[in-house]
Order: structure tokens, then sequence, then C-alpha cells
């Protein structure tokens, strides 16, 4: 059985990582936001965007 994995760089990591982070925080639909996302959620409120996280 061959049990080896793919070795990722970091640059590969940090990409993957800021993706996600992304879709959370402002793609996922949040139950509490009557399944809107942050970013939709604020935008008929002329709330400010959501920041991005800068890696």
């Amino acid at each position: 059985m061959n049990t080896k994995r793919k070795r990722y760089t970091l640059g590969e990591f940090l990409q993957a990582a800021e993706t996600w982070i992304t879709f959370y925080t402002q793609e996922r639909p949040y139950e509490e936001l009557d399944t809107l996302s942050p970013l939709h959620s604020a935008k008929p409120h002329e709330s400010e965007d959501i920041p991005s996280l800068a890696l």
C-alpha cells in the first residue's frame, strides 16, 4: 500500500488558506443572517465591505 502524500509549498498552503478564509467569512451563508453571507448582509445597510485577509 502506497501512503505517500503530495507535499505542498508554503505559497500553495497560504493561497489555499486565504481562499478558504475568504469563503468562510465573506461568502458562506449564515443561518443567523437569513442565509446571507456577511458581505451580502452588509450591502443593504450601506455598511463597509468585510475586509479581506492579506497574507
